[in-house]
């Protein structure tokens, strides 16, 4: 509570900074939410997502959705799709392809799993089908991806799942064309597994 000795004048500034602060730290947490859940296009992220201010394909639904009301035809997109693999994961696949060559024994697949301690190894599809008009529209992004990281005590981290992002955007303009106002309404979703696996309990 505020203490009642402080001037009227004042108590209104710090229930002010007080609220302030409150919104702030939620909306940090919000987002942190947000980035994890959200779908990221390819071309926004070889732009260091600095994307907002062009806006002019089918990641301004994801980015800025004010850009729908300078679509001038229709656009749309079957399925777009993104393959993810990590560096790591390439080499995995090249020394099991020679123990797999030379056979497979237990000796071997050890040493390769500790070779591989620390080491994550990712990989991933996206595909996010869209429709665009303007002034208006929607798309689908679905992502999938696994990523695991083998531990010297012979067990594995392993975080594999689904995720998806279905944004409904729309947009006008006004004051001939100088000003366009737009807002996009997003459903996400989330579901897979994510923890630390032993030998018993992948058995």
């Amino acid at each position: 509570p505020l203490p009642k000795t402080l001037p009227k004048r004042f108590r209104g500034l710090v229930f002010v900074f007080n609220f302030i602060t409150v919104l702030w730290g939620s909306s940090e947490r919000v987002s942190a939410r947000e980035n994890r859940w959200t779908h990221f296009g390819l071309r926004p992220l070889a732009m260091g997502n600095a994307f907002v201010a062009v806006a002019d394909d089918h990641n301004l639904l994801f980015y800025n959705p004010a850009g729908l009301a300078r679509q001038k035809k229709v656009t749309y997109g079957i399925l777009t799709p993104s393959f993810h693999v990590g560096k790591n994961t390439w080499s995995l696949l090249s020394e099991v392809q020679k123990l797999a060559g030379s056979g497979l024994a237990l000796d071997k697949m050890l040493d390769l799993f500790e070779s591989q301690a620390g080491k994550p190894i990712y990989f991933g599809l996206d595909v996010s089908p869209y429709a665009m008009w303007p002034g208006i529209g929607f798309a689908l992004a679905i992502e999938t991806h696994s990523s695991l990281v083998a531990h010297n005590n012979v067990a594995v981290d392993i975080e594999a799942g689904l995720g998806f992002t279905i944004p409904v955007g729309y947009a006008r303009n006004f004051f001939e064309k100088r000003l366009s106002v737009g807002g996009t309404l997003k459903l996400m979703g989330r579901g897979g597994i994510d923890g630390e696996f032993d030998i018993d309990s992948l058995a």
